[in-house]
């Protein structure tokens, strides 16, 4: 099994919402990379654990219970001439702060993730003389992914 390193990860952002919230829906939006990311945060959901315990033979018995999409916080230098990092702002705190945000992220093997996500959080830092002004952003998942794995060509 090969790995890569995560050199070629892409995050970028829509202004616009999807018409449909599928395949289709999100390739058409225009997309801004955000720049300067230096951490993605983890992507992806999760179940809740749903517990009973019979008194009987006290044997915990597990289920799925309800999904929740997640959340990252991702990491990026600061630029504030970067226009993916403009839109992001706006929708924490401008005209779209109330509004869900089109996020795309590719990895580096062209698989393609689809999600919107609430921005509630831009806290900035700086930490050292020989570190970058970063920012950390705390996207809220509120829709199951969307997938697409690249074309193979077979």
């Amino acid at each position: 099994m090969a790995f890569l390193s995560a050199t070629g990860t892409c995050v970028a952002i829509a202004e616009t919402q999807p018409t449909t919230f599928d395949e289709a829906g999100y390739a058409a939006l225009t997309w801004e990379t955000i720049g300067e990311v230096t951490d993605t945060g983890d992507w992806g959901g999760s179940f809740a654990v749903v517990q009973h315990q019979n008194i009987c033979d006290g044997v915990m018995k597990k289920a799925k219970g309800s999904f929740d999409p997640g959340q990252a916080d991702m990491t990026l230098a600061v630029d504030p001439e970067d226009a993916g990092q403009l839109i992001v702002k706006d929708y924490y705190n401008g005209d779209k702060r109330f509004d869900s945000a089109p996020i795309r992220i590719t990895d580096p093997w062209g698989t393609i993730d689809y999600v919107t996500a609430k921005v509630v959080s831009f806290t900035k830092s700086a930490s050292s003389p020989d570190d970058p002004y970063t920012a950390a952003v705390s996207l809220a998942y509120d829709r199951e992914f969307v997938t697409v794995e690249p074309s193979t060509g077979v």
